[in-house]
């Protein structure tokens, strides 16, 4: 999760002030607000909800359009309902649903009895509906205390969701398809790349209330991108440093080290080693105009080498993918501009795109890559192939 860092009022106390912020591209986050038992209410409703079938991609050549589910899966391991106000979370292990016939399509039909199960049984819930949806766009999350009968991957509904981030989503590609899948001609120009970008961005985020944006400009303040378990206080940072094994050295280290993100200042190796124990430390926002210049540069390459057929989409799709991440251009966002444009570039060369099953294994692959670059690579293998064999996508 992304916390801005702000400097302090006080000239004396040159401490950082550190301010959570919601970062919608990771949904674990989600407060259990409500646990509610509707295992008996739910099964008679869902006796005819699943349905067998495998789904194979197949795919020759370069591809024009997403699939409609892949605006539906923006979020790893969430999928929204048609409507973009009620996310489904389905569990990815097999086991709980001895079929796994898990379709998004499922969603919509089990988001709408939850949500006048709980308009009927619940009306104080309902009543904060429209200041729910106007003021946070997490969202009310439901949980089943038993399971569902028949067996069902479906494990969480989360209702009073913001629907304009699906309507933003779908936009989105839909730009991506008419500029980029559909133009054989663009990838030409980097400046033209990272304009594309930019109004990827610009698109997902407008009027979000809890974007402070600008939507589609760089970010100009320094972020610290943190584990969902990390207390975002300086205490907290210091905790999950010595946790990390720093030194009570490397805490002095760190405080000098949060001064100088503040100022934009260049940190030194060893200051972004032990940055490195708290969280994942992007690219020095001053530099996010030339680091941006010189990785559309390089995509250009790789995409015409894979034009070509000498370079691998899934490997240049990760890549692309763990690029804007890394470098982490906007305050908000990166996460479903990095999956758009990862996806595609795999359509590019010819792959489906895909959703991400699960939030967490999701997440922990991002982290490993950064350790060990190439481990991104062989986790979306594995997940173009759970796509490949899964109904999920069939709408």
């Amino acid at each position: 999760m992304p916390t801005k860092i702000n400097q302090h009022r006080s000239t004396e106390n040159r401490e950082p002030q550190i301010r959570q912020r919601v970062q919608q591209n990771h949904l674990s986050t989600l407060q259990k607000v409500a646990v509610l038992s509707m295992c008996i209410f739910l099964a008679a409703e869902m006796n005819n909800l699943f349905h067998q079938g495998i789904a194979v991609m197949g795919v020759a050549g370069a591809l024009q359009i997403f699939e409609p589910s892949i605006a539906r899966g923006m979020h790893p391991g969430y999928y929204t309902n048609d409507r973009g106000n009620i996310y489904c979370k389905f569990t990815p292990k097999p086991q709980k649903a001895p079929l796994n016939l898990d379709k998004i399509k499922d969603c919509d039909r089990v988001a709408d009895i939850v949500e006048t199960y709980i308009h009927s049984q619940h009306p104080e819930i309902g009543i904060l509906y429209p200041q729910y949806v106007s003021e946070n766009t997490k969202g009310l999350a439901v949980e089943f205390d038993a399971p569902l009968k028949p067996p069902t991957n479906i494990e969480r509904i989360t209702i009073k969701n913001n629907p304009q981030k699906y309507k933003n989503y779908q936009e989105a590609l839909y730009y991506l398809e008419n500029n980029v899948l559909k133009n054989e001609n663009f990838f030409k120009r980097p400046s033209e790349i990272v304009k594309a970008i930019k109004k990827t961005h610009e698109i997902a985020m407008r009027n979000l209330m809890d974007f402070e944006g600008p939507p589609g400009k760089f970010r100009r303040e320094a972020l610290i991108v943190l584990g969902d378990d990390v207390e975002k206080t300086h205490e907290g940072f210091i905790k999950e440093l010595l946790k990390s094994g720093g030194t009570q050295e490397e805490v002095e280290i760190y405080k000098e080290s949060m001064k100088m993100l503040i100022e934009g200042a260049v940190l030194s190796d060893r200051e972004l080693n032990v940055m490195k124990k708290i969280g994942h430390i992007p690219t020095n926002f001053k530099d996010i105009p030339e680091e941006m210049e010189t990785f559309a540069n390089e995509l250009k390459d790789r995409v015409h080498l894979m034009k070509d057929k000498q370079a691998d989409p899934i490997e240049t799709g990760a890549w692309v993918h763990q690029s804007i991440g890394t470098i982490h251009p906007f305050t908000d966002g990166n996460g479903r501009v990095a999956r758009a444009w990862m996806n595609c570039i795999l359509e590019i060369g010819g792959v489906k795109a895909v959703i991400f099953p699960d939030d967490d294994t999701y997440t922990q692959a991002v982290r490993d890559d950064q350790n060990s670059p190439g481990l991104f690579t062989h986790f979306l293998r594995e997940t173009i192939e759970w796509n490949q064999n899964k109904q999920l996508l069939d709408l």
